[in-house]
Order: structure tokens, then C-alpha cells, then sequence
């Protein structure tokens, strides 16, 4: 069984940097594609190349706040995504914020699988790519 393939969607280009790293001592060569722009990200799930990639299973590391679309305009967004793309994904948030509203929303989202606070640890990446 070939390891999961990770999208990191952030803002923030030294979290994506961070993130990258952290991955890259777990898995070796691991198939990685970063967005700072979460619209990126959706036309990149939309493009019939990845629609007919196939099974591959995806982690998704998504920040909420970010100016223009945010994490929770992506989630909305992805709900709208073709069935056989959502069901490849497990999304994971990954942001700074500690606010308990922003946990309760996020674990109440279906497509969440758990709330991550930055940065993410290399402890955190063995757990969700297992």
C-alpha cells in the first residue's frame, strides 16, 4: 500500500515550509502540494487530472484564517466537490487559534477528522498518515 499523499492549504508560506519538512522525516518522497490561496487548492480537487487519479488517499492540512477565502469557506466549498474526490480526503485543521468556537465548529463539520494546533509536530504526522 503506497503512504498517503498530503495537501497543506495556509497562508502562511513558513507553516507550508514547516509542514513540508515535518512530512518529509516521516515518509521519503512523499507526493506533497502546497496552496497559499485555498481557491488554488479547490481547482486543483476540481481539475479532471487529480478527479482521475484515482484512490489515492489524501491528507488534507488546512488553516482557517486566512484573508479572502478562508478554511471555513473551503470546507463549505468542498462539500460542493464531486463524491468520489470528498471520500479520498481526511481533512485535518491546522491553525493557531485556540478558540473553543472554532474547535466546536470544526469537529462538527463531517469532513473534519481533528483539530491540530500549530506547529505541527512529527508525532502528529506518524498518527494521522498510520
Amino acid at each position: 500500500m503506497r503512504p498517503p499523499q498530503f495537501l497543506i492549504i495556509d497562508d502562511d508560506p513558513i507553516n507550508n515550509f514547516i509542514c513540508r519538512k515535518t512530512i518529509q522525516m516521516h515518509i521519503n518522497e512523499p507526493s506533497l502540494f502546497s496552496f497559499t490561496e485555498a481557491t488554488h487548492a479547490l481547482d486543483f480537487l476540481s481539475s479532471k487530472p487529480y478527479i482521475e487519479f484515482g484512490d489515492c488517499s489524501t491528507i488534507l492540512l488546512l488553516d482557517l484564517n486566512m484573508p479572502l477565502f478562508s478554511g471555513w469557506d473551503f470546507l463549505d466549498a468542498f462539500h460542493r466537490l464531486q463524491e468520489n474526490v470528498k471520500v479520498r480526503h481526511k481533512i485535518y485543521v491546522l491553525t493557531s487559534s485556540h478558540n473553543p468556537e472554532d474547535l466546536d465548529r470544526a469537529k462538527g463539520n463531517c469532513y473534519v477528522k481533528d483539530y491540530i494546533v500549530k506547529p505541527i509536530l512529527l508525532s502528529t504526522i506518524v498518527s494521522i498518515s498510520s
